[in-house]
């Protein structure tokens, strides 16, 4: 069922229809689409680029649909009911292929018809078949380069003055054939072999740097194009959750994207979008004392203009022809006056109902993530903000105000968080970078040439020692922890999951005949389901016993991080704390004129917070990927990666009796000597071995550049050189107005800009 995704995104624009419904022909719903600010190069008010899939990533999407639609060929073996099951899911995923593959290759005599792509499957000799497989592949790069404009970029390019008028060229490129009727000829289109669309235009909500993702389902069958999504996810920022109104609070998608949303991108970047809250059935009941009071004043007010409408009618029968002039006119207002007493009541038991699916969708969330950041959400109105957009008659009065639509108010939060990122930037470069830059110039005006360099030069290089060991000991004991409390309990865990699991193959094995079991031992274990039959995931079912007893140690181990924190902020700062007092307490040090410097390294104390900081948050978010990984079944889960050579092994077993022979496989590689848990042991340790290399490698360098430009600063306050030039001496002056001006500005009109940005 629809929930409004394009509409909204429509009214969020304020454009005109440019985000496409999927009942006109179009298959938006299989592509990316991004609504970004006027694109580079962009000529006219509305812009689409279409990218393409690559060679790689053409090859994996044309040979998937040659075997999904080989798949759905009738099968020459013995039937079963099972068999029929599968038969019957691999026809509907076959034929959907077919006609894939005719919206591709329909000029093709091979793929005019669905009957002519069914001979040419049945030339095939299997699935893999290269000679068929390649002939397809040749035909779709043809099919990408005659549409590419941009053959290094795969990129065709689509502008017009309109949005209907954009929306029409792109036809040419998502028409999807399988949408007419039987009657409509075929159509060659490429977009089973498109990417993403991405629209520019001139839009002020876009302008200020929002970019919408709308996004196809990321469960597709295509692993090309589930990665595609997947990719395009991990790149947002937000989740931005859409769901009609009716729907919200019982649809487990709903409840799945908040929980994910939370996990994968943190607390306050969930937000919820409820379409369709202009529509209520039935009398509303809730609400309190003072919200009843009003809906029955309302009605009361109803029935008197009711009870007055049936009077006047009631006197039209014996009224004069003067007299009826003025009941006309009495009753045209007392419709008027109905109309929107009418609308106001309606309005009341909207309002009432969406404070209440605000009031559950926030508690739900809560019980879900337990951020105690109220969750976002928004109660949206397309069709009223539609009709704000195009005018109205009184008498066509949307039931809700302008605000009440919620649009506004979307758009609004969508520009604030957002720009939370842009305003972070501005402000660390106002309260760090641009004081460093000042100091920097006015060291390099004011320098002193003295015999004090090598003495204090060494004071100065202190940190880089300092701040070595503790990176080493950080990683050390964040490594430490991890194997403490995580890969510990693993090896602990063997004997008591390896009970678990041979309970489970036993089960596999009984519930499975020969033909099915083998199905699922090439399906890696997985099974989609069906409305017949349920899913089916041994990987599911393993992770399980893991997940139950190491996620309180994983969630021990992320509260671990954020203690940590600030204690190893104050080590990496303590150094160059030390560097200023140890300067200072030299009474020397006053003739040098250091202060210049001094200030230089104070300043450098911030941009070690921020690393500090940078290299927690990028460590807890990989820290969480590699629990989610290991605790979780995903296509990258550390069960898939150690179960997939097994599931090879065992599937490739033959001869008599294969039936045990691969269930004794399976069973021997879960729980054997060589257990599937030291295996998942082994790789976890890895997996966490490389994240912990990579992020110290770039926490040094961090930390050293920033130690790095102080011996720098240093250095230009004690050069050598006793003789400038003119030139230089020249610059120096002219450097020295010019660090003046500067301080002015800075003090001035930026500070001034700066505070009023905070207490927005």
């Amino acid at each position: 069922m629809a929930s409004g995704k394009s509409s909204l995104i429509n009214s969020l624009l304020s454009v005109g229809i440019l985000a496409r419904k999927g009942d006109t022909g179009t298959s938006c719903t299989w592509v990316i689409q991004e609504f970004r600010a006027t694109l580079p190069k962009q000529s006219t008010p509305f812009r689409a680029e279409i990218e393409y899939y690559s060679e790689a990533e053409l090859e994996a999407v044309i040979t998937f649909l040659f075997k999904e639609a080989y798949a759905s060929l009738p099968s020459s073996r013995a039937g079963s009911e099972a068999l029929d099951d599968e038969t019957e899911n691999r026809n509907v995923s076959g034929l959907t292929a077919i006609k894939t593959i005719q919206t591709l290759f329909c000029d093709k005599p091979e793929c005019a018809s669905e009957e002519a792509i069914t001979g040419l499957l049945s030339e095939a000799s299997s699935e893999t078949d290269q000679n068929v497989i390649q002939k397809m592949i040749i035909w779709s790069r043809e099919l990408v380069r005659k549409y590419a404009k941009q053959d290094d970029d795969l990129i065709s390019v689509v502008e017009h003055t309109t949005t209907q008028g954009l929306l029409q060229k792109l036809r040419e490129y998502t028409f999807n054939g399988a949408d007419e009727d039987e009657f409509t000829e075929p159509v060659v289109s490429p977009w089973p072999l498109i990417k993403k669309i991405t629209f520019g235009l001139d839009s002020a909500m876009l302008n200020d740097g929002v970019i919408l993702v709308d996004l196809p389902g990321v469960h597709d069958s295509n692993s090309t194009r589930r990665r595609t999504v997947g990719k395009a996810l991990a790149a947002c920022t937000h989740y931005l959750v859409v769901a009609q109104i009716s729907r919200a609070q019982d649809d487990d998608t709903v409840t799945k994207y908040f929980t994910e949303g939370h996990r994968k991108k943190g607390s306050g970047r969930v937000i919820a979008a409820i379409t369709n809250s202009d529509r209520i059935d039935g009398e509303m009941r809730s609400g309190n004392a003072e919200q009843q009071k009003q809906m029955e004043e309302t009605k009361e007010k109803i029935l008197s203009i009711t009870g007055e409408l049936d009077q006047i009618r009631a006197k039209k029968k014996t009224a004069t022809k003067k007299e009826r002039f003025e009941i006309f006119e009495k009753e045209e207002d007392l419709h008027r006056q109905l109309h929107d007493a009418e609308s106001a009541q309606e309005s009341s038991k909207i309002m009432i109902r969406n404070k209440r699916t605000v009031k559950s969708l926030r508690r739900t969330y809560l019980y879900l993530t337990g951020d105690q950041r109220a969750l976002p959400t928004f109660c949206v109105s397309n069709k009223a903000y539609e009709q704000y957009q195009i005018g109205f008659e009184r008498s066509d009065r949307p039931i809700l105000p302008l605000e009440d639509t919620e649009i506004p108010k979307l758009r609004q939060h969508l520009r604030l968080a957002t720009g939370e990122g842009r305003f972070n930037d501005a402000k660390f470069h106002f309260e760090a970078q641009l004081p460093s830059l000042l100091s920097s110039v006015e060291i390099w005006c004011f320098k002193s040439h003295m015999k004090r360099r090598k003495d204090l030069q060494d004071i100065v290089l202190e940190p880089r020692e300092a701040c070595e060991k503790a990176i080493q000991d950080l990683f050390t004991r964040i490594r430490a922890n991890i194997e403490t409390e995580i890969l510990i309990l693993i090896k602990q865990k063997e004997k008591h999951w390896n009970n678990k699991a041979t309970e489970l193959c036993s089960a596999w094995a009984s519930e499975h005949n020969t033909r099915i079991f083998r199905s699922l031992l090439k399906g890696q274990g997985y099974r989609k389901g069906t409305k017949t039959r349920p899913e089916i995931s041994w990987n599911n079912e393993l992770t399980k016993i893991m997940a139950q007893d190491l996620s309180p140690r994983c969630d021990k181990i992320l509260d671990l991080f954020t203690d940590m924190e600030s204690a190893v902020a104050l080590d990496f700062e303590s150094p160059l704390s030390r560097v200023i007092e140890k300067v200072t307490a030299d009474p020397e040090v006053v003739l040098l004129a250091l202060g210049s410097f001094l200030k230089k390294v104070e300043q450098q104390k911030p941009l070690m917070r921020n690393a500090v900081r940078e290299c927690f948050r990028i460590l807890r978010r990989k820290l969480k990927t590699w629990i989610f990984d290991l605790t979780t079944n995903t296509e990258n889960s550390v069960i898939s990666e150690c179960m997939e050579g097994l599931y090879q092994s065992a599937r490739a077993i033959t001869g008599s009796n294969p039936h045990m022979k691969r269930r004794a496989k399976l069973l021997d590689g879960i729980v054997g000597d060589a257990s599937l848990w030291m295996a998942v042991h082994a790789r976890a340790s890895d997996r966490i071995g490389e994240i912990f290399e990579r992020r110290q490698r770039i926490f040094e360098k961090h930390a050293f550049s920033i130690l790095t430009d102080i011996v720098v600063a240093f250095r230009a306050s004690f050069s050598d050189k006793e003789v400038e030039d003119a030139a230089e001496t020249a610059l120096r002056v002219q450097l020295t107005s010019n660090l003046k001006k500067a301080k002015e500005i800075y003090d001035g009109e930026l500070g001034k800009a700066m505070k009023e940005c905070k207490e927005l």
